[in-house]
């Protein structure tokens, strides 16, 4: 059964390498998860994949499932960046971690994702 389907799936092609995940959305506090989910809804209109953890982890858990999934950038919602109305942004292949604010979010991760440099 399910082995015909793969076979069947990578010979119409649907089987080859999957594209990194573009983001992951890490909580650090499990009260912002409706906030967070908000977010993923309306980056995913936009058209950037993305994914969320819903199971009140530890933020060091959610970057270690970030890195399993491949995740390009790395979202952090945080109660204290929240209220001054930032997010924090890291880049996990080079490491550099910067803040944004959440109105500009969509656009900088947009050109993030895009390989465009987006301006401070």
């Amino acid at each position: 059964g399910m082995e015909r389907l793969i076979l069947i799936l990578s010979a119409e092609g649907w089987g080859g390498e999957e594209e990194k995940l573009p983001l992951f959305l890490a909580l650090q506090e499990k009260s912002l998860v409706d906030v967070a989910f908000r977010l993923k809804r309306d980056l995913e209109k936009q058209g950037l994949r993305c994914e969320i953890d819903y199971e009140g982890r530890s933020l060091k858990s959610q970057m270690r499932r970030a890195n399993r999934l491949g995740a390009k950038f790395v979202v952090i919602f945080g109660e204290d960046e929240w209220s001054r109305g930032v997010v924090k942004v890291k880049n996990m292949e080079e490491g550099e971690e910067r803040e944004v604010p959440v109105d500009e979010l969509a656009s900088t991760l947009g050109a993030l994702t895009s390989g465009k440099n987006s301006s401070d």
